[in-house]
C-alpha cells in the first residue's frame, strides 16, 4: 500500500457507521494533525472501515483523511495486520509501514501532538 509507506500515519480503526465516537475521534485526530503546522505534510490520517457509512458526510468533513473501506484493494493488503489490532486505540505507523505506537482513544489531543511532535522532530524517515 504506497500511501501507507511514504507518511507518518495515524490509524483510526471503526467497525461500522462513523456515528459520535467516530467522529470525535476524526476530529482529534484532525486537530492533532493541524498543531504539526510545518511538520504536518509528513504525516497523514487513515480510517479503515468495516461496515457501512457516510462516505460523502466524512469526506465533506475531513478532505484530508484517507479512507479505506473493507472492499478496498488496499485494505484488503493489509488487513493481515490490522486484524489482530484493538478498535479501542489510536495507532501510529511509520513511513515504513511499522506500528510504532498504540493510543487509547480517550488519549487527549495534547498527549498525541506531543508525542508525534517529538517523534518527527528525533526521525529522518518521513
Amino acid at each position: 500500500v504506497p500511501k501507507f509507506r511514504r507518511k507518518w500515519s495515524l490509524i483510526v480503526l471503526m467497525d461500522e457507521g462513523c456515528a459520535e465516537t467516530c467522529q470525535a475521534v476524526l476530529y482529534e485526530t484532525r486537530q492533532v494533525r493541524k498543531a504539526l503546522s510545518r511538520e504536518r505534510d509528513r504525516t497523514q490520517r487513515v480510517m479503515l472501515i468495516a461496515g457501512d457509512f457516510d462516505r460523502a458526510t466524512v469526506e465533506l468533513q475531513h478532505p484530508d483523511l484517507i479512507i479505506l473501506t473493507a472492499e478496498s484493494p488496499a485494505a484488503q493488503a493489509v488487513d493481515a495486520a490490522f486484524a489482530e489490532l484493538d478498535r479501542a486505540y489510536i495507532y501510529l505507523a511509520d513511513p515504513l509501514g511499522n506500528l510504532m505506537m498504540r493510543f487509547p482513544r480517550d488519549t487527549t489531543m495534547k498527549e498525541i501532538h506531543t508525542d508525534l511532535k517529538k517523534l518527527l522532530k528525533l526521525s529522518r524517515i518521513g
